[in-house]
């Protein structure tokens, strides 16, 4: 449209016309500027917020998962310290101590502040019972006595060869790997989706001297209420020491030791009693060795079955303990 329009003057007889221009009115170009002006900070600020929510926030919660992970790891290895040391301290002293032992676990993992919620764990015990899992048993023929009274016996399952009970944390990352850490047997494993491994593993040593093989096992019982504790805060678990028991069983033919797992972390297990295997080939050829593992089902969940035999064994020196674990809420 034209800015000016053209009017016709009054027109006086014998004169020319003659003509008026009048601009009409325009818009006010301040305003536009301001507005456009409005809209295209708006439009580099929605730029900016989307490349922090969909690029930087990601990023940083993959590191507070991450670094959460990380520190769920150390709690599960002080908790592991302190139990051994119960252990070891009962068995130089001859006394086992009621102190108990506290470990703090944090479950979530910090969010970030308006724009990521804090990221939510679980923590689970499972004590040890007559048919629930995971299981330890161990499987030993010894001699008591010599000559013609000398009497064969078995260590296993039914008569105090057996141990149970698992602690577990899962870790609900949204950004970092999903991971599964679980106390089970003395040892520490963790588990994520792209496989499995044996962190620290349980009290075990095997020793060759002078023809003799001899073996030498700790192995820890987990009691208690079965309990899982979900959400945010920090949790307690407290540990006591309820049992040790140390034995040295003797077999101078020399036979084999069984070692019966029931697990859902098969693989952890068997990577770790082949590394074993393939480290002591010193002292034990690997021909002694035997590890085998099946597979079954429980309800939905997927469990193995080891059975790793050492044969050749002398002497083992058993030690089972029993550990009381008490969950709580310390925060929210």
């Amino acid at each position: 449209m034209s800015k000016c329009e053209t009017r016709a003057a009054s027109r006086v007889r014998g004169e020319p016309f003659s003509f008026e221009i009048r601009r009409k009115k325009s818009w006010d170009d301040e305003g536009v500027a301001a507005t456009v002006g409005t809209i295209l900070s708006l439009m580099v600020f929605l730029t900016g917020l989307g490349m922090f929510t969909n690029q930087y926030v990601p990023v940083w919660m993959e590191d507070n998962e991450s670094s959460h992970m990380n520190s769920i790891i150390a709690q599960f290895s002080m908790l592991k310290a302190g139990v051994d040391l119960q252990i070891l301290t009962a068995m130089e002293s001859g006394e086992v101590s009621s102190a108990p032992i506290y470990t703090p676990f944090k479950l979530h993992a910090d969010g970030v502040p308006v724009f990521a919620s804090p990221t939510a764990g679980l923590l689970a015990l499972t004590a040890d019972s007559a048919y629930g899992y995971p299981t330890f048993a161990i499987r030993f023929n010894y001699t008591v006595g010599s000559g013609a009274s000398a009497r064969n016996y078995e260590l296993n399952a039914s008569n105090g060869g057996k141990t149970g009970g698992s602690l577990e944390f899962y870790g609900m990352n949204r950004f970092y790997v999903q991971q599964t850490l679980s106390y089970e047997n003395g040892a520490i494993i963790l588990n994520q989706t792209n496989g499995e491994i044996v962190l620290s593993g349980m009290a075990i040593r095997l020793v060759s001297f002078g023809g003799e093989l001899m073996v030498k096992i700790t192995q820890v019982s987990l009691a208690g209420v079965n309990k899982s504790l979900g959400g945010f805060g920090t949790k307690s678990v407290t540990s006591v020491l309820e049992y040790a028991n140390y034995g040295k069983y003797l077999n101078s033919s020399g036979t084999t030791l069984s070692l019966i797992i029931n697990t859902k972390y098969g693989d952890a297990w068997e990577k770790y009693f082949r590394d074993m295997r393939d480290a002591n080939t010193a002292d034990v050829p690997s021909s002694y060795w035997s590890i085998a593992k099946t597979s079954f089902t429980v309800g939905s969940e997927r469990y193995y079955r080891l059975v790793i035999t050492i044969d050749g064994v002398t002497s083992l020196e058993y030690t089972k303990a029993t550990v009381t674990m008490t969950m709580a809420d310390i925060s929210v």
